[in-house]
């Protein structure tokens, strides 16, 4: 059995996988109220970006390094 060692990342790294998260979480709620799929209230976006933050989760949708980060926005919720 091998086991995969992986290097640690990088601040740099980490900050622009944090910035491909927010853009594309905005860009989500942006296209889902244009569609009528979310409401433009502070309730209804926060629903909906939990909601896009789980998914995205779930989906595997982002580097790992990441996953902390990802948890920690789910639990404040």
């Amino acid at each position: 059995m091998t086991k995969t060692i992986h290097s640690p990342i990088s601040v740099e790294e980490k900050n622009h996988w944090l910035g491909k998260l927010a853009f594309a979480a905005l860009v989500a709620l942006k296209l889902a109220q244009w569609d009528g799929k979310a409401a433009r209230n502070a309730q209804s976006e926060n629903l909906f970006l939990l909601r896009w933050l789980q998914t995205a989760l779930k989906q595997k949708r982002f580097h790992r390094c990441i996953v902390p980060d990802f948890e920690w926005l789910i639990h404040l919720g």
